[in-house]
């Protein structure tokens, strides 16, 4: 008896788990079905289709191209569709009778300006035939973004070209008061991510923006992109003017011999001569320190730099203008550089995966570039960059450390850069949006704090040094 209702208990289980499999199969497929069903609806209001599947009006990418290469719209027929998950070049071309040797062709020609295996999913992409022609593919046009585009051209021979559509540039301008955070002034003045990202940065050597008041104000200009116009995203700040309680801070951005900075309104640079850190990264994982527990070695020692944990392969940059001195490897420290900035000190990249290829002794490099890249090489236990700061034959702690500020602008180029500031205010006082009617202190009265004096040289605070121990070989100390 009980063996035969255990056989009935296994019975019933085994039917139970069929009819869910089953009942789980089918929802799936009806998911599926709808989905599919669903995005067609959609891409079919999107992009209206003529009885052979072609548009109906031109893209208006294909408008550009044919403007630009003075091609007769009403020649040619436009097939639009975004890239699909794991589609190739192949798989979308092949469909429309483009065979295989000509995709092989037209990707070995595209080499020197567009890599066909970066081709990224969700883009759009446009195959264009000329009706004389209908069962050959002319054009195949895809779009990296929204302002560029790669056109492969299926002529005798096949050609590739990479080119960008015509950006009209427009100044939108704001004006607002702070009545809790800088932050939610900003999303009330609608403005996009990118632009409060970099106000945070024009004023990072200057104005902490988390300290602000209620009441302080903020005016701003910035650039906005459009292609036909249609928005496409946002550009530089042009301007930018924040009065606190405190004081009056503006910045105006302005190009001279080649570089573009931001300047105050005496024409003095808000840059520091130096990066506030070299890399993107993710966390400080070792501050600078007298005595820490190595993590490799598991000895007490001096840690005289900074740990930045970051993906290997992240690029590097030069903290500031200088001369390599040093590009090598060494036990503990793996792949690392020395740059020597005159006048300041000397900057020390550790544990990096490889050089940049014209990184080599004796060469020149500037502010921001890339000299390598991050790894784990020598003593470590994840890829990180670790930085130091030499300072008269000391290690230093590169955070704490005040840098000069920027070089300002010469006076050959300040009487331009005055007329620019006089025409940037009188456009303001004649239009700028406002998101709130009191834009007036609360005491109605405005003062202006003295700006700080730039310094010369690099000053260091006192209980941050460390001097290197000439008797190390392997220094410098890894990890």
């Amino acid at each position: 008896m009980v063996q035969l209702k255990l056989s009935k208990e296994i019975y019933y289980t085994k039917k139970t788990l069929s009819c869910f499999l089953v009942c789980f199969s089918v929802s799936i497929l009806i998911i599926f079905l709808l989905s599919d069903i669903s995005f067609a609806t959609v891409r079919q209001k999107i992009t209206p289709l003529d009885s052979e599947g072609h548009l109906k009006s031109p893209s208006k990418i294909f408008t550009y191209f044919a403007e630009k290469h003075h091609l007769s719209i009403e020649n040619y027929s436009e097939i639009r569709a975004r890239v699909k998950k794991g589609e190739t070049l192949a798989k979308m071309l092949n469909p429309y009778g483009v065979t295989h040797a000509e995709i092989f062709s037209a990707a070995k020609n595209s080499r020197r300006v567009f890599d066909v295996h970066k081709i990224r999913s969700g883009r759009w992409y446009s195959i264009i035939k000329e009706r004389s022609m209908p069962e050959k593919v002319k054009y195949f046009i895809y779009e990296k973004d929204d302002e560029n585009y790669v056109v492969f051209d299926f002529g005798d021979p096949i050609k590739v070209h990479a080119a960008q559509q015509n950006i009209n540039i427009k100044i939108r301008q704001v004006e607002g008061v702070i009545h809790t955070t800088l932050h939610d002034a900003c999303l009330q003045l609608n403005l996009p991510s990118q632009v409060i990202a970099q106000l945070d940065s024009i004023y990072s050597n200057k104005l902490d923006l988390k300290t602000l008041h209620r009441n302080d104000r903020i005016r701003l200009a910035y650039e906005e992109k459009y292609i036909l116009n249609k928005f496409v995203g946002s550009g530089n700040i042009t301007a930018a003017v924040i009065v606190t309680r405190n004081g009056n801070y503006q910045a105006y951005r302005f190009t001279h011999d080649g570089k573009t900075g931001y300047y105050d309104e005496k024409g003095n640079s808000l840059e520091k001569s130096f990066l506030k850190y070299p890399l993107k990264y993710r966390k400080i994982t070792s501050e600078f320190s007298l005595k820490r527990l190595h993590p490799v070695t598991k000895r007490y020692r001096s840690h005289p730099g900074i740990d930045f944990s970051a993906p290997k392969g992240t690029p590097v940059k030069s903290v500031g203008d200088g001369v390599v001195v040093f590009k090598g490897y060494c036990r503990s420290a793996g792949n690392y550089i020395k740059i020597d900035h005159p006048g300041t000190g000397i900057s020390e990249y550790l544990h990096l995966s490889r050089f940049h290829p014209t990184i080599k002794k004796g060469r020149a490099v500037s502010k921001g570039d890339i000299i390598g890249y991050v790894g784990k090489t020598g003593y470590a236990t994840g890829p990180h960059l670790d930085l130091r700061f030499m300072v008269n034959g000391s290690y230093v702690d590169y955070r704490k450390l005040k840098l000069p500020d920027g070089t300002p602008l010469p006076e050959v180029a300040k009487q331009q850069f005055a007329k620019e500031v006089a025409m940037i205010t009188s456009k303001w006082q004649l239009s700028s949006t406002q998101i709130s009617m009191n834009i007036k202190d609360s005491d109605g009265k405005r003062r202006v704090l003295p700006r700080d004096e730039s310094m010369d040289s690099a000053e260091i605070p006192s209980g941050s040094v460390i001097r290197p121990n000439p008797s190390d070989k392997s220094f410098p100390n890894g990890s």
